[in-house]
């Protein structure tokens, strides 16, 4: 599945990989809302947030199969 590509003249899209999961983080929007069941940490909202997206992605590969 990693290697599907939808593509157009202004556009590319494609599987997040691994290297991927960082910079999603740091361009969420403050105002996307997270999923409430994330894990929350002690350190700062910003952090947090970027973990949220972090556990979103893993879970999503971690649980994806070829039926779903």
């Amino acid at each position: 599945m990693l290697g599907i590509r939808l593509t157009t003249a202004d556009l590319l899209l494609r599987p997040a990989v691994g290297d991927d999961v960082l910079a999603l983080g740091a361009v969420v929007p403050d105002d996307l809302e997270l999923d409430p069941a994330s894990a929350r940490f002690d350190v700062t909202e910003g952090v947090n947030r970027r973990a949220a997206i972090a556990q979103g992605i893993w879970r999503n590969w971690g649980t994806w199969t070829a039926e779903s």
